[in-house]
């Protein structure tokens, strides 16, 4: 929900441009980027139930305390001074729920389920359970913003606090499911973790290259952090995952989505907070058709077949959308339509695409447990 509704609040406070949105949503970005490896090795190493227990905790401390200084924000005169203010705490909150949020991705996505499928045997049954959580996943992203929206076109203010009182009630709920999922699948505490970097989906180091990480040098605190580093993006590159992981890295570094950028696009344009929950809305409808679409097609044709028909699906309506954007001279509501419809469509292909990527990166991953 804070997901969407930040941008909302952010565009009040900000109205009429682009920039900090873009600074907000770019230094989130930034810190996955950064920290993303350190915080898989944590995964790694860390006991399962308590480091998505912390990683919940981490998610939902920030977007607490930003609609807490949203709210005082909202209810003292908003001076220029105060609201850069305001921003350049936001920015730090924003980037520690995104690293915590990618941390929750990277154990359940990444080690859980497929700690589940080598218990259970069941490929057929891996391919149902990943567009089961992406479907739970699209249809939360379908009720939230639609929800906010309507608070948020009567009082912006009492938006803020249903974004608080939810998040506060969700991290009871997430601490309790997920006990429950982790004593239901004892396998998930009795199976040894790794105790090294992140190589979930890596194939693992021969001893020569093994002993010399850990006999290089270690002189200096720079050392000390990029060796791991380093060392961790070797594995990356040499992983047979490497193209498909990066192309669905690279689908995911555009504009072209109901993100930050559209979604502040849109409102900058003139279009309600109701308008753009409505596209949204349309566009996660359109979404949750690949969560069926894509689990039948790798049945059908297989993982790698069903990735390059998804992909090239993305692009196709992705690259006609763009197109008559560019080639339209009507006035610029009129002209961002075209563009949303074909960002819609194209999100099937992204949605099918990432599930086949992830199916891949699963099957190596369990091939090498």
């Amino acid at each position: 929900m804070f997901e969407f509704s930040a941008f909302l609040f952010l565009a009040r406070v900000f109205p009429g441009t682009l920039l900090y949105a873009s600074i907000y949503a770019l230094a989130r970005s930034f810190a996955v980027l950064l920290l993303s490896s350190w915080v898989g090795g944590l995964m790694d190493i860390s006991d399962r139930l308590s480091s998505i227990r912390i990683s919940i905790v981490l998610q939902r401390f920030p977007v607490a305390t930003s609609c807490v200084m949203f709210i005082t924000l909202f209810a003292i005169e908003n001076t220029r001074f105060s609201s850069i203010v305001f921003f350049v705490v936001l920015v730090p909150l924003a980037c520690v729920e995104k690293v915590a949020a990618s941390a929750n991705t990277i154990a359940v996505e990444r080690d859980w389920v497929s700690v589940v499928i080598v218990c259970q045997g069941d490929e057929d049954r891996r391919r149902d359970l990943n567009a089961s959580m992406r479907r739970i996943d699209l249809v939360a992203k379908l009720i939230a913003p639609l929800l906010i929206s309507f608070i948020d076109a009567a009082s912006t203010t009492f938006a803020v606090w249903t974004v608080l009182g939810s998040t506060l009630a969700s991290v009871v709920v997430e601490y309790i499911a997920i006990a429950q999922v982790y004593h239901t699948v004892p396998q998930l505490a009795e199976i040894a973790k790794p105790s090294g970097s992140p190589r979930q989906f890596m194939e693992p180091m021969d001893v020569e290259e093994s002993e010399a990480v850990e006999q290089s040098p270690g002189h200096s605190l720079l050392h000390a952090w990029l060796d791991p580093i380093l060392s961790i993006w070797s594995h990356y590159f040499r992983s047979p995952m490497l193209l498909a992981s990066l192309s669905l890295s690279i689908l995911f570094l555009t504009v072209l989505s109901f993100n930050a950028h559209m979604v502040t696009y849109l409102l900058a344009l003139g279009f309600s907070a109701l308008w753009v929950a409505v596209f949204r809305l349309i566009s996660v409808i359109v979404e949750l058709g690949a969560t069926w679409a894509a689990p039948f097609l790798m049945s059908k044709i297989g993982p790698v077949r069903s990735g390059l028909w998804f992909i090239t699906w993305q692009f196709v309506f992705a690259a006609a959308g763009v197109a008559i954007f560019n080639m339209q001279k009507l006035n610029a509501r009129l002209n961002a339509i075209p563009l949303v419809v074909g960002v819609v469509l194209s999100r099937i292909g992204l949605w099918g695409f990432d599930l086949s990527v992830q199916y891949l990166i699963q099957e190596v991953r369990v091939r090498h447990a």
